[in-house]
């Protein structure tokens, strides 16, 4: 009996011997039996890969030439690689080669050099390209990767400018925004004008909307600001530029400080905008600077003052207040102080104002100081939590994972997050993703769903990881989580049957793998009748002896089912059936043989 294969391989070969004749002699006593293979050649694919490009050395990327079964006979190929977006020889090695895969072995790897770098730019692809197979056909010669870009994104940041401002027509104030480093992308930002104690249009002109651009490479840009001279005893006066919506960077100091000196000689009220850190309980005091510009030894100088609110709540986060500052002669400095409350809660510096009205003997240069309560609270800390799910057979699931924050907050929460190989594979066994998961002021949890792909195939649990990375408004603590999905396919099994005919008994015997202590195989003995198997008998045994015989980390044992010889001749059948169990799939295995009669 010759058992057959589906593997690719050489025609082989057995033999024959006799020995022992009885009346009768031996003339040719060897005789060679040759098994021709008939299976068709496998099939090569080559997969997809992504790497981070780093921002040094080199790393590689590794292709997988997978063929689609084991072969008999070693397998050959060339490849190279093929040009995308990532240039040669700058983001990648250019290379090409010829690969074996050796009888037996069902993949090679194929690995690329791909150099590191700080250019913040787009991610980058090439490819390689499969060709000339020996003993094996191609499907799909081309594999695709992708150089992913881990360079942060440009910081934006604006200076500062003082510009005298004369007494008739205009000057400008010339800012500069410069870039932390050269980008690989074109970056833009936007900038408008904003008042502080310098008003539009009356001391500068307002503008708004406007676009700057960094084309690749460049990292300083200019833009101006029409100031207007004046001949008004002022403080010196000051406007606010302010960056937005930055493309391919980000902000660093997105306000820049326009400061037009006066040239005019009168005394001027003026406040400042202190700072002060909150702290987590009880109260503390801020103290703004009420000063004129220089002494006056005229009337005394009075000016109104109230508490306004802003981003803080008075009532929670400040006292609110009111009242009056003088300035006897010759005096230049005054202290206004508001009492601030501490909390424990992570938010946002807030601010409050100190408005200045009613003024008498001086005219008022800056009418608001703003307040900075400073957060000295630490952000929550964010942990994702390992969680598992059953793939199913057919269509998809959600594998949902949570991500809790410990710790209070008014404010958002965001993070991006990544889904990554482990032993599951994306596409296959799950689709990769990726993305940004904000969790709103005030919540303590958020979710993220990967879809799980069902199969009906068995195989052990796989698992695939959830990476969270650049976090605002929080930290993270336990920034990794694991992700299972369940196997729920039974297992194959294998069984083996062997018929041996006594002079008094007919012994049925064989294998089943795997086993495990306990399993039953029932076997029945028919005899044919009419054209067709009729049962004689029938006898479930116990599986025993249970070893790991060939090797292959399943555990086997036989079996034995005895029974009585019939007298009668013809036709017998034998069916050894395992009805398998929650682990393992049903088997059953048939054999036909003959008696003579007793």
């Amino acid at each position: 009996m010759v058992n057959g294969d589906v593997a690719d391989e050489l025609d082989e070969t057995f033999g024959i011997a006799l020995s022992n004749p009885g009346n009768a002699t031996i003339a040719d006593g060897s005789g060679l039996g040759t098994i021709t293979d008939d299976d068709a050649a496998p099939t090569l694919s080559v997969d997809d890969v992504s790497v981070t490009e780093g921002n040094a050395g080199t790393t590689t990327a590794t292709f997988t030439v997978t063929l689609s079964a084991a072969s008999g006979k070693a397998v050959t190929f060339d490849w190279a690689t093929a040009p995308g977006s990532a240039t040669a020889g700058v983001d990648y090695v250019a290379t090409s080669g010829s690969s074996t895969i050796a009888a037996g072995v069902p993949i090679a790897p194929l690995v690329i050099t791909v150099n590191g770098d700080v250019l913040d730019e787009l991610d980058e692809t090439f490819g390689v390209t499969l060709s000339n197979p020996g003993n094996a056909t191609i499907v799909d010669s081309s594999g695709n990767a992708t150089i992913a870009d881990d360079d942060a994104a440009p910081t934006l940041s604006v200076g500062d400018v003082s510009v005298t401002e004369g007494n008739l027509g205009s000057t400008t104030a010339t800012f500069t925004v410069t870039l932390s480093a050269a980008s690989g992308r074109t970056v833009t930002v936007n900038w408008a004008t904003a008042d502080d104690m310098a008003i539009q249009p009356a001391d500068y002109t307002a503008s708004s909307g406007l676009l700057l651009t960094f084309v690749p490479g460049d990292t300083s840009e200019t833009f101006g600001v029409t100031v207007k001279g004046d001949f008004i005893a002022e403080l010196d006066e000051t406007f606010r530029v302010v960056l937005t919506n930055p493309s391919n960077g980000v902000l660093g100091d997105p306000q820049g400080l326009g400061t037009i000196t006066d040239d005019e000689g009168l005394p001027v009220i003026d406040i400042d905008e202190p700072s002060i850190v909150e702290g987590q309980s009880g109260t503390s005091s801020i103290s703004f600077s009420v000063i004129l510009s220089h002494p006056s030894a005229l009337t005394p100088v009075t000016v109104d003052w109230t508490t306004t609110p802003g981003t803080a709540a008075a009532g929670s986060d400040y006292v609110a207040a009111s009242g009056q500052v003088t300035f006897a002669p010759m005096d230049v400095s005054e202290i206004v102080q508001v009492t601030v409350n501490g909390d424990n809660t992570f938010e946002g510096d807030e601010t409050f104002g100190l408005d200045l009205s009613n003024n008498v003997g001086a005219p008022i240069g800056d009418l608001e100081g703003i307040a900075t309560i400073m957060n000295d609270d630490t952000p929550p800390s964010a942990s994702v939590a390992n969680v598992s799910k059953t793939e199913g057979n057919t269509g998809t699931s959600l594998l949902t994972f949570t991500i809790s924050l410990v710790g209070d907050s008014d404010i958002d929460a965001a993070f991006d997050w990544v889904t990554a190989d482990a032993t599951a594979t994306a596409s296959i066994d799950y689709v990769a993703g990726s993305g940004t998961l904000t969790i709103p002021a005030g919540a303590t949890t958020g979710t993220m769903s990967v879809v799980v792909n069902g199969d009906v195939a068995y195989e052990s649990n796989e698992t695939l990881s959830l990476t969270l990375s650049n976090p605002t408004g929080a930290t993270i603590g336990d920034g990794v989580a694991q992700g299972t999905i369940t196997n729920d396919d039974k297992s194959p099994t294998s069984l083996t049957l062997q018929v041996v005919r006594k002079p008094r008994a007919v012994l049925a015997k064989g294998s089943l793998e795997p086993a495990s202590s306990g399993e039953r195989v029932t076997v029945t003995l028919f005899r044919k009748q009419g054209g067709r198997f009729v049962k004689v008998a029938a006898k479930t045994v116990p599986v025993r002896y249970l070893k790991d015989r060939d090797g292959d980390g399943k555990t086997d044992g036989s079996y034995t089912a005895t029974f009585t010889r019939p007298k009668a001749k013809g036709s017998y059948k034998v069916l050894t059936r395992f009805k398998g169990t929650a682990n393992y799939k049903p088997r059953s295995l048939g054999k036909i043989f003959t008696l003579a009669a007793i």
